[in-house]
């Protein structure tokens, strides 16, 4: 569900497909959190009143659009993990939860519309949150060889 009429799926589109020439996972992130931005300020308004609604049609939407978000979330943790850079011992489908969570309504309802958020702040966290949670901060070219951290032992 991109929020708009366009025929095309929103994983199709340029921004998006773009991504997938991508060469590391903090440029996926970064490119991606842009184009969710855009998204959300027109499908989450929509979303949250679906959400308060009675109607089992508006139910039917929230079940696919969540349905149809997770699918699209578990495609870019497959391609964040084939990238390579994230934190170690992150499997595909925890990387799949965390930009799930981050990309929900409920967040951008939270932060934009009831805190005022200016969409670059929240553009910003959504950004330095996913790269906190997701990619690793200490590469392996950085890494020791594995001889604990801290100053060298003394000697005698």
């Amino acid at each position: 569900m991109g929020g708009d009429d366009a025929p095309v799926a929103l994983a199709e589109r340029p921004p998006l497909a773009r991504l997938r020439e991508a060469t590391s996972a903090a440029e996926v992130i970064e490119g991606y959190v842009h184009v969710m931005v855009g998204v959300q300020v027109r499908v989450a308004p929509l979303l949250l009143i679906a959400a308060q609604s009675a109607d089992p049609d508006a139910a039917g939407l929230l079940a696919k659009s969540d349905g149809e978000r997770l699918a699209g979330m578990a495609g870019l943790a497959g391609h964040l993990h084939r990238l390579g850079g994230l934190r170690p011992g992150l499997d595909v489908e925890r990387t799949r939860d965390v930009l799930w969570a981050y990309n929900s309504a409920e967040l951008y309802d939270l932060l934009v519309l009831r805190r005022g958020w200016s969409l670059e702040a929240y553009e910003s966290f959504v950004r330095q949150a996913l790269a906190a949670a997701l990619l690793d901060t200490h590469p392996a070219s950085d890494q020791d060889s594995g001889a604990p951290a801290g100053p060298p032992p003394r000697q005698p």
